[in-house]
């Protein structure tokens, strides 16, 4: 479930509800704080374009993350 933040935040950075499924089943999840927080390295990036993923949306999704806690989408960004 998406929270208005997360909404938020989707449309200002330019994710899509595609982009968001991609980096949470795909990610490599950590817990901070108690949310489990998802990453899309590139080299995982790197591994879904050769099993033919979309090159435009993983490189939208690469070096970004997705917050979920208690089953609710926090914040989506990409990390600098």
């Amino acid at each position: 479930m998406y929270t208005s933040h997360v909404e938020k935040r989707m449309q200002q950075r330019g994710f899509s509800s595609a982009d968001i499924d991609l980096i949470v089943n795909h990610g490599v999840e950590k817990i901070s704080s108690g949310s489990s927080v998802y990453t899309l390295t590139k080299k995982i990036a790197n591994r879904l374009v050769s099993e033919g993923y979309e090159l435009a949306q993983v490189d939208r999704c690469k070096s970004s993350y997705v917050v979920v806690s208690d089953g609710l989408l926090i914040t989506v960004a990409h990390i600098k």
